[in-house]
């Protein structure tokens, strides 16, 4: 992840904090698509940067950790869960989409390089790595 994370800033050095987080986020979505358990329930949303499945913490639960910007240069990791019994309906949207911010944690870094590391820490601590 060091090697493409340094190369993926490189590309994007004078864009601002904002900018270059949410460019990198956008990158690793794209990576990470076809590992994704459930995409129709992510969360979705301008604050939202980055949100991939973890394990939930009992079998009946679906988790989540975002990434959210909560103002300019200011980040927080975290876990949303819901119910595995919220189904989709015949559009294939989430049906009573009830999710329930869990647990959070400030991202106190001023480099995208260290907020993202940041993420993937917590990333990896919920799935057991």
């Amino acid at each position: 992840m060091g090697d493409i994370l340094n190369e993926l800033l490189s590309e994007i050095e004078s864009s601002e904090i904002d900018e270059q987080v949410k460019i990198i986020c956008d990158k690793i979505i794209e990576e990470e698509k076809d590992e994704m358990t459930c995409p129709e329930f992510l969360l979705q949303g301008p604050n939202i940067f980055l949100c991939l499945d973890v394990p939930g913490r009992t079998p009946k639960e679906r988790a989540w950790l975002a990434l959210e910007r909560e103002s300019k240069g200011t980040y927080i990791a975290r876990l949303w869960t819901q119910r595995k019994t919220h189904t989709l309906d015949k559009e294939g949207k989430p049906k009573e989409s009830q999710v329930f911010p869990s647990e959070q944690w400030s991202v106190k870094e001023v480099t995208a390089k260290k907020i993202i590391k940041k993420y993937a820490e917590r990333l990896h601590y919920l799935k057991g790595e």
